[in-house]
């Protein structure tokens, strides 16, 4: 949640001077901070609406779907101890303890959002505006993505593994991190990112970057912090929330949201910011 007010404070703080510092941008007219504030949040609000309602528009043809996610979720979860057990524990090799030390950490948030902010400035350096447009949508899924994960951590309030209370332990409505394991952050922020990235290329790379978000699943599982149904739950709301914002963002109204580095040498400040302008 600290990362997800983080890069909030970000936007708020820095959704001027755009302008002046990236002439390619093409703006009708300039806004004082608050009105750029404003179109900022107005972009954010709206995408984040369409995604919680998206349940209100599932179709006939969506159930066969959604009820192989909810058999596969109620399976995983009744096997979850017993995939614990068999699973291999952190320790069982250097190896394995070195692939999911590094891949666990790519569903950190202090990892997803500067990877976002990359993303934008390779773009930028390279005129490569799909990529530049990859680290906006990157960021955008990142925060939704963390928002919705953390609201369902807070309010279902399951047990983690390591608390050795069984999977079948919940305390509702908790603020107790040891409690908040359904479903996966880091799984979820992965995922999410893999399915913001997957299709704008080729086959390769949508295979590198799921197969990366799978370890960083898998990860969770063999450090102990999570259930199998967990990362499952995280993987499938990763996915859905950014193939939400790839969509969201395909439309025209897309040209009103941009993904900006800044760096003040001077007073040793760097970072992203998230701008709006009117067309």
């Amino acid at each position: 949640m600290k990362k997800i007010i983080l890069v909030l404070l970000i936007i708020s703080l820095n959704a001027g001077n755009a302008y002046s510092e990236f002439p390619e941008i093409k703006s009708g007219r300039e806004d004082d901070l608050h009105s750029r504030f404003s179109d900022v949040m107005s972009k954010l609000t709206d995408d984040f609406k369409w995604i919680i309602t998206s349940p209100a528009r599932l179709e006939k043809s969506d159930i066969p779907q959604c009820a192989k996610f909810a058999g596969t979720l109620g399976l995983l979860m009744v096997l979850d101890e017993g995939i614990q057990n068999v699973f291999p524990d952190k320790g069982s090799g250097a190896i394995l303890d070195g692939l999911f030390s590094v891949t666990g950490e790519l569903g950190n948030g202090f990892v997803a959002v500067p990877l976002a902010g990359a993303l934008y400035l390779a773009g930028q350096g390279l005129k490569d505006k799909k990529l530049s447009k990859i680290g906006t949508m990157g960021l955008e899924s990142y925060i939704f993505t963390g928002i919705l994960t953390v609201g369902m951590k807070v309010v279902l309030g399951r047990s983690r593994p390591e608390k050795n209370a069984g999977a079948w332990k919940y305390n509702l409505f908790t603020l107790d991190v040891g409690e908040m394991s359904f479903p996966s952050a880091h799984t979820s922020t992965a995922f999410s990112l893999a399915s913001v990235i997957a299709g704008q290329y080729n086959i390769w790379v949508d295979v590198s970057v799921y197969t990366l978000a799978g370890l960083t699943a898998l990860s969770r599982i063999y450090h102990n912090k999570h259930w199998a149904s967990d990362v499952f739950a995280g993987a499938v709301l990763g996915i859905l929330v950014g193939r939400a914002v790839v969509h969201l963002n395909s439309s025209e109204k897309s040209k009103k949201l941009a993904l900006m580095p800044y760096f003040v040498p001077e007073e040793r400040l760097y970072g992203v910011k998230l701008v709006a302008w009117k067309q």
